[in-house]
């Protein structure tokens, strides 16, 4: 799976606006759809593997390991 990284980082700013969301915590996105708002980065079992979150300095992560049924194992940075 590519990740277009300035795209997303756009893509997590325009969802804060359109929410008007905190400026902290992260935007997640699930099958390139912006779909949520947390207050930190946590909870990688209430997330699919594969989705994505971006925090308000524009660093992105991945949801990883587990399946869809019990949500993903970790959250791991994706490299610039």
């Amino acid at each position: 799976m590519s990740i277009n990284l300035p795209q997303l980082r756009t893509r997590a700013r325009q969802y804060r606006i359109t929410k008007n969301l905190p400026t902290g915590g992260v935007v997640l996105f699930w099958r390139d759809q912006a779909y949520g708002w947390k207050n930190c980065l946590r909870d990688p079992q209430h997330e699919c593997p594969g989705a994505l979150a971006v925090d308000a300095d524009g660093r992105a992560y991945q949801a990883i390991g587990g399946n869809e049924r019990d949500g993903a194992q970790r959250w791991q940075e994706v490299a610039a």
